[in-house]
């Protein structure tokens, strides 16, 4: 009977062991849900831009200089240029949202503009290019430009977030 207990009271301390050590563990879905990137901007991905501390979960935004709330600073700025995309965004020592603005290209524009442009109004012209800006992330405040062309002719319009012609836009 000795033997016995010994090789139980072994495996039940192996088996403590291993799962004490495994709430150690890094496994990958634990870095998974903790390193999310950001790729893509979203309606939805708006308030995470009202406050610094909306960034903390993403790996690919990097914290460089001084810290929120340091006396030495008294804003911060997020920029970022890419293909598509062109994002500014300005943040007080608190880290509230100051100024931003949101740029995306050629994006897939509301149904009431794509109906608008197949008016007979514009039959003929063909869209070349199109920009959204959404100013200080806010959905509301959402605007479109859009370039069209005919027989080397070119035209831009301009659109509120209803998807109304307007002759400006408002926050430019």
């Amino acid at each position: 009977m000795k033997p016995t207990r010994i090789i139980l009271s072994l495996a039940i301390l192996f088996l403590t062991a291993q799962s004490i050590k495994a709430q150690d563990c890094e496994c990958p879905e634990v870095v998974l849900e903790n390193e999310s990137v950001l790729n893509v901007i979203n309606v939805s991905d708006y308030a995470k831009f009202l406050n610094i501390e909306g960034f903390k979960k993403y790996s690919n935004i990097k914290y460089e200089g001084f810290g929120l709330n340091s006396p030495e600073v008294r804003e911060y700025t997020l920029k970022n240029n890419g293909k598509h995309i062109r994002l500014y965004a300005t943040y007080g020592r608190d880290g509230n949202l100051i100024k931003g603005r949101l740029i995306i290209k050629d994006s897939r524009l509301p149904r009431v503009i794509q109906d608008y442009l197949v008016t007979d109004n514009y039959r003929g012209w063909t869209m070349i290019s199109n920009r959204t800006i959404v100013h200080d992330f806010n959905a509301e405040t959402t605007e479109y430009e859009v370039t069209i062309e005919r027989d080397q002719m070119k035209q831009t319009l301009l659109f509120d977030q209803f998807g109304n012609r307007i002759e400006r836009l408002a926050h430019s």
